[in-house]
């Protein structure tokens, strides 16, 4: 008597992505910390600076949050784009740089917090039985399967908290204060996209804009 035969595979494939090109969709959150009470509204034209660690973020987000400001009819400068050749950003160079443009205010964006976690995600696809219709009876206890694969792919999000600042020219107290929380999100564009986005609807809601 033949015995049962099993053909499978069975493939386990990890891959490990820090930040890469896709996120889960779960939209910012937004909250106002600190308003001047003095503070006047609204503004016409800013000054923005990305002072986090990495340049390349810094400059995505005055680009992203820049486009956005003037595609709504507003003065809007990135600062690392605006600099001279060779001048570095400090206090100084900042409020020399937003005389000279003559902007109203000045934004400010830097990281509070991030958490990383792992995301397990399991795809397997199903097996079918092979059946002959022809086969004789002796054959009928020979069972042949389909490969089975099973891949789980393994990717680290993140939830990234910002704090931006507004300024004016003219007075050195920050006269607005907000932080925006980004869950669990894969790729850095996705997150400055969206936190620039939640910034504008901020500033419309808080008369600034």
């Amino acid at each position: 008597m033949k015995i049962f035969t099993l053909s499978k595979t069975l493939a386990i494939i990890f891959t490990a992505m820090i930040i890469t090109a896709c996120s889960i969709t779960k939209a910012p959150e937004i909250v106002k910390t600190y308003e001047a009470k003095d503070f006047e509204k609204p503004l016409s034209s800013f000054l923005i600076i990305g002072a986090g660690k990495h340049t390349n973020n810094n400059s995505l987000f005055e680009h992203r949050l820049r486009d956005k400001l003037k595609a709504q009819g507003f003065q809007a400068y990135g600062a690392l784009s605006s600099f001279d050749k060779g001048v570095k950003l400090n206090r100084e160079t900042a409020i020399a740089l937003a005389k000279k443009l003559g902007v109203d205010g000045i934004l400010v964006t830097s990281l509070v917090a991030m958490k990383s976690e792992l995301k397990d995600t399991e795809i397997r696809s199903e097996y079918t039985v092979k059946r002959d219709p022809t086969r004789n009876f002796s054959d009928y206890f020979r069972i042949e399967y389909t490969e089975i694969e099973t891949k789980i792919e393994t990717d680290i999000v993140t939830t990234v908290i910002l704090a931006t600042d507004l300024y004016v020219v003219g007075r050195e107290d920050r006269v607005l204060g907000m932080e925006s929380t980004s869950f669990k999100k894969m790729d850095i564009e996705t997150v400055i996209s969206e936190v620039t986005a939640k910034v504008i609807s901020e500033l419309k809601r808080e008369g600034v804009l």
